[in-house]
């Protein structure tokens, strides 16, 4: 049976005229003609063409004679304009690309969801930490107000609630139970907060600081930190092993113990003249710039760690100011600078330079042991109690008990504790590296045991230190 077709007045509104030009577009046989573009008629290729002006925004079809407004022709030449390079000049037609498709990593955006709810409020009260206190006059009559810094906290969490002021409330009250706040404000505060012009200030540097990222001033720092400690390591490792073969060859294995007292405690100045001439300006020019590298490194590593520290306030919060231009822990690194030359000052008159240094380096060197130590015995703690569906005998058991067997005999040695033939006891005053070491781990565990007790969501949050996230927190004093 036959099937008659509609009454014009009967069949489907036409699509609209962007898809109707998107499909003339795709057709293809578009080309210019002087300072304009034929088009055909309709997706129909046996039909006449018309003239669009993409300037005037003009064609000669009834439509836009009828209309004045731009046609299924003008938005055909449009979408093959914006297809660049999708074009064969010769025929006109048009070849669309195919839509990449990227992979979905399915179980890192299942964490994001699962633990959003929970990293956002820890998030923003670091970057809340470095807000400061305007200053009240003393005496001065009414209730206090509220925090500045607990009232952006407050205002900021209620809106990323999407609920209204009452019915926030419940999660205002939950973040002060988990220490982000000392009280439960109620949304009319919170609504105050809100509604004052200097929150605006306040909302605008905060985001500006979030999007600076420590590992946070490299870009990819999962990458290409990590890159950098290994490539360094091995460098450093190989040059190490070619200086000391180098000096043992000039030396003789058996005069190595003495080589350290050569050129009045400057062996390596003394090695380049006796064998290079005048070569050892080069060596001399080497070690000054090995220093000052090394000196950088430790300065960074530590203003960085500082800073860490001080948004989730194991240290005071004001080691988390950046400066408002360099975008830097500048109060971090002033307070490392003075530490450090009272430091280098006091133990060099107290004793002498090279002694100081001498010293300095055992108790950093006891301390970063331990510490490589602890992280090896956690490895094997954390995946074997936490993660043993993901453990790997090799990678989270051989491995790290190697690192352990071979780290102890360095500590001894370093620490002059002669556990082994080959370890000889210190002399003073670099024997005190000892104690002082034990000294400041005793004092850790103290508090240690302090936070525990009265500040345990900071020491939840230790792992935060040497994560590549955005920075704590900013002040301009």
């Amino acid at each position: 049976m036959a099937t008659i077709p509609a009454p014009i007045e009967f069949q489907p509104l036409p699509t609209t005229r962007e898809e109707r030009g998107r499909a003339i577009a795709k057709l293809g046989g578009i080309r210019k003609l002087g300072a304009r573009y034929v088009v055909l008629s309709s997706a129909n290729a046996n039909v006449p063409t018309y003239l669009v002006d993409v300037v005037e925004q003009t064609c000669t079809c009834p439509d836009y004679e009828l209309r004045r407004q731009p046609c299924k022709h003008y938005e055909a030449c449009m979408f093959w304009l914006a297809a660049d390079g999708a074009v064969d000049e010769e025929t006109g037609q048009m070849t669309l690309p195919k839509k990449k498709q990227s992979k979905q990593n399915w179980p890192a955006y299942n964490k994001a969801q699962t633990t959003e709810r929970d990293r956002v409020p820890q998030l923003l009260y670091s970057l809340c930490e470095g807000i400061e206190e305007p200053e009240r006059a003393a005496g001065k009559p009414g209730r206090k107000p509220i925090p500045r810094r607990e009232g952006i906290f407050g205002a900021v969490m209620k809106v990323y609630s999407m609920c209204s002021g009452r019915r926030a409330e419940p999660d205002t009250k939950l973040c002060m139970e988990r220490g982000y706040l000392s009280r439960a404000w109620d949304s009319n505060t919170l609504f105050r907060v809100m509604e004052d012009p200097a929150t605006t200030g306040f909302l605008t540097r905060l985001i500006e600081e979030s999007a600076a990222p420590l590992a946070e001033e490299a870009r990819d720092p999962r990458r290409t930190i990590r890159k950098a400690v290994i490539y360094s390591a091995l460098a450093i490792g190989a040059f190490y092993v070619f200086t000391t073969y180098a000096a043992t060859v000039y030396r003789g294995p058996g005069n190595m113990a003495d080589f350290i007292k050569l050129g009045n405690g400057d062996p390596w100045t003394y090695l380049a003249k006796a064998v290079w001439g005048v070569g050892w300006l080069l060596v001399f020019i080497a070690i000054i710039n090995s220093a000052v590298a090394n000196a950088n490194a430790g300065a960074n590593a530590t203003t960085r760690t500082w800073f860490a520290m001080g948004r989730i306030r194991l240290l005071p919060a004001f080691m988390a100011t950046i400066h408002p231009r360099f975008k830097s822990p500048h109060v971090a690194v002033i307070v490392q600078f003075v530490v450090a030359l009272v430091l280098a000052l006091w133990l060099g008159f107290q004793y002498t330079p090279y002694t100081a240094f001498i010293l300095m380096a055992t108790i950093f060197t006891l301390v970063l042991i331990s510490i490589y130590i602890v992280i090896l015995i956690a490895c094997i703690a954390y995946y074997w109690r936490f993660q043993r569906e993901h453990a790997n005998v090799v990678m989270h058991a051989i491995i790290p008990v190697l690192g352990i067997l071979v780290f102890v005999p360095v500590f001894l040695t370093a620490a002059g504790i002669p556990a082994f033939k080959f370890v000889a006891k210190l002399a003073y005053p670099i024997s005190l590296a000892g104690p002082v070491v034990g000294v400041w781990m005793v004092l850790g565990i103290v508090y240690l045991v302090y936070l525990n007790s009265r500040h345990p969501d900071r020491l939840a949050q230790t792992g935060r230190i040497f994560l590549d996230e955005p920075p704590a927190t900013s002040g301009e004093g």
